[in-house]
């Protein structure tokens, strides 16, 4: 964790000698409006001085994993905000919700940095435990500096599509197929557990993605097979909005794949945008 990580300032960490210095309160004004307070209770912290220095954004990112639908909402505070201060710091951050018929949606509310940087850490100018006291560190961009907790329905998220472990598959060998239920409709592809343990190590992230971006053109694929005419499941529907707002294009099971060579290119359209489940 020293040579490789960075302290967060958050509830359930030892890295900060006050841990509870951030909290954020989620207030919903309507099914299309949310309020997101955050409350950092010391200034003198890391992520309180480059959140003033303005190194860093207080930040809440929406996902709707059944949706395919992410995206980060960024706040600087005002100088009226910054005067009003003194050594703690309320701000309200107001945003609309992206619609979705069951509210399958949940939220990341943090204060990310803006760009790389390398520091020694003190824990008499930064507030930082022993444990970081004098050590070099490098933070990287889009560093989760503090919070992080994520506000979430777990027993009802939907996710398209999924990495499944199959203990009875050869090692290199992975297979794909699709599922439905009452409500939903997903693409799974099974992976060996060697597989599978690759794709959470950060090492092998230029594999995930270019993996992953195949996994999603045979999950669009699929769509344009099992729907002829416009998907009646709700986070197919969005997600061919998804696909006409990143493309200009619509998406191939509505015109036959003809504007299309393949099912890559809306894949690498969108793969930034998509929340992967690893069972």
């Amino acid at each position: 964790m020293i040579e490789h990580g960075y302290p967060r300032l958050q509830p359930d960490s030892y890295d900060y000698l006050n841990p509870a210095g951030y909290a954020a309160q989620l207030i919903r004004k309507s099914s299309q409006r949310m309020d997101v307070e955050h409350q950092l209770q010391d200034l003198k912290s890391l992520p309180g001085q480059w959140l003033k220095e303005g190194y860093a954004s207080l930040t809440c990112e929406i996902r709707a994993p059944h949706m395919l639908y992410c995206l980060r909402h960024d706040h600087d505070p005002t100088e009226q905000e910054w005067s009003e201060a003194g050594n703690r710091l309320t701000v309200t951050q107001q945003f609309d919700i992206p619609h979705s018929q069951d509210q399958r949606i949940y939220f990341i509310p943090s204060i990310v940095l803006n760009e790389t940087r390398v520091i020694k850490l003190s824990s008499e100018k930064h507030g930082v435990s022993d444990i970081w006291n004098e050590k070099t560190v490098c933070f990287p961009k889009g560093a989760v500096l503090a919070g992080g907790k994520v506000f979430e329905d777990i027993e009802n998220v939907v996710h398209l599509l999924t990495f499944r472990l199959d203990p009875e598959l050869e090692e290199g060998v992975i297979r794909g197929h699709t599922e439905e239920d009452d409500d939903a409709w997903r693409y799974v592809v099974h992976v060996h557990q060697k597989t599978l343990s690759a794709l959470h190590s950060e090492q092998n992230s230029e594999w995930f993605n270019a993996l992953y971006i195949g996994c999603l053109a045979q999950m669009l694929a699929a769509i344009q097979r099992d729907f002829k005419e416009e998907p009646q499941y709700e986070a197919l529907k969005v997600l061919a909005e998804m696909v006409r707002t990143e493309t200009g294009l619509a998406p191939p099971w509505e015109t036959d794949g003809l504007e299309w060579d393949d099912a890559l290119k809306i894949a690498t359209h969108l793969h930034s945008l998509i929340t992967p489940q690893q069972e």
